[in-house]
């Protein structure tokens, strides 16, 4: 009897299971068909988050707080909705939205003093009025902490605050003031101005001897998508000890593994083997390696050829390096070398690899 019980129970728990997937995709669908209603009419849009504001607005009162509260999540829901079906919120939406939210959480902290960052975000996010910036111009200069890192954060994501002036001015005044770097200050100067950013992420990764900011500097040249304007990170690579790289304390280069590869495509030389050593501290770009490594043993500069040897033959114990595919090429590369140094750092780089391979 018990095993057909559990068997009873087993087939319930597979309908059950099947039911909440059908009714997860009824969802999504639902989901996907509204947001296209949105992009199709804005209006239709604002007329809902309107109607959501209305009822913040009626129940904004302690004696109401459950009310408040549940139509401040339906809005939250709402706005997750939207970003995850990527529709964009334009300024004739988010502005009404973002000042609306302002007023009534001005209003609600006669009764309740606990900040909520809603506004906060949805603000910084969707709006771009005067209102609304003197609004996170205040928050900026009067918060600290974890409130004021909100606000930088849900700059950082804008939709309409992009090459706005007056808000890149009050950041940059920031950036200025601080008695430390802040890469957080700086990566929301980035966002919001790239073209005007750009000198001064480039000056604190020439000078910066902070591993973080160095890395955050990193991460932030990589979004300009420039493979040239790398160099000024892999040349300082090695002045940051290995140790250091994803370290509990600190974080990993930062540089985006695509961009790295294309650098490296271009690279000669010293260059290449400055390179190299960046590679080596980013194991996804190492991953997708092997075609570059194998072009790169056939450079028809000696130099080159030796760096990728050295190379190889340092990272020998990486499996990622000792494939196959680069076993044979750095082999066949060796019996061609017609360069003395270039051969002799070939065959040793064949030999660690292979040795690699059999396991010694």
């Amino acid at each position: 009897m018990k095993p057909i019980i559990l068997l009873l129970l087993g087939l319930l728990g597979i309908c059950s299971r099947e039911a909440v997937g059908a009714s997860l995709k009824e969802k999504q669908e639902a989901d996907r068909r509204e947001a296209e209603a949105y992009r199709a009419a804005p209006q239709k849009l604002r007329a809902d988050l309107d109607g959501i504001l209305r009822n913040m607005r009626q129940n904004n009162a302690a004696s109401t707080a459950t009310k408040f509260t549940a139509a401040r999540e339906e809005l939250s829901t709402k706005l997750y909705q939207l970003q995850q079906n990527r529709v964009p919120i334009p300024p004739e939406v988010g502005n009404p939205l973002a000042e609306a939210l302002i007023n009534i959480y001005e209003d609600r902290r006669k009764y309740d003093n606990n900040r909520d960052f809603l506004p906060i975000e949805v603000a910084a996010t969707y709006g771009d009025s005067p209102a609304v910036k003197r609004y996170l111009t205040r928050l900026l200069k009067e918060t600290s902490g974890r409130e004021r890192t909100l606000v930088l954060v849900s700059l950082a994501w804008s939709q309409n605050l992009r090459g706005d002036a007056e808000l890149y001015s009050v950041l940059e005044g920031m950036y200025r003031a601080e008695g430390h770097i802040d890469p957080v200050i700086l990566g929301v100067m980035s966002r919001l101005d790239r073209k005007k950013a750009l000198p001064l992420v480039l000056k604190e990764v020439e000078t910066t001897k902070d591993v973080k900011l160095f890395n955050k500097g990193a991460d932030l040249i990589s979004e300009y998508g420039r493979p040239e304007l790398l160099e000024v990170v892999i040349r300082r690579v090695p002045e940051f000890p290995r140790k250091s790289w994803g370290a509990e304390d600190n974080p990993t280069l930062g540089i985006y593994p695509e961009l790295l590869l294309k650098y490296l495509e271009q690279a000669e030389g010293t260059k290449l083997d400055q390179g190299l050593h960046a590679l080596g501290q980013s194991i996804i770009a190492l991953r997708g390696s092997a075609p570059l490594i194998q072009k790169k043993l056939k450079s028809p500069d000696p130099r080159s050829r030796r760096a990728v040897a050295d190379f190889l033959r340092e990272g020998a114990a990486l499996s990622v390096l000792s494939e196959e595919s680069i076993v044979r090429a750095t082999h066949e590369a060796a019996q061609r070398e017609t360069d003395g140094d270039a051969r002799r750092a070939l065959e040793a780089a064949a030999k660690a690899l292979r040795e690699k391979v059999e396991g010694k």
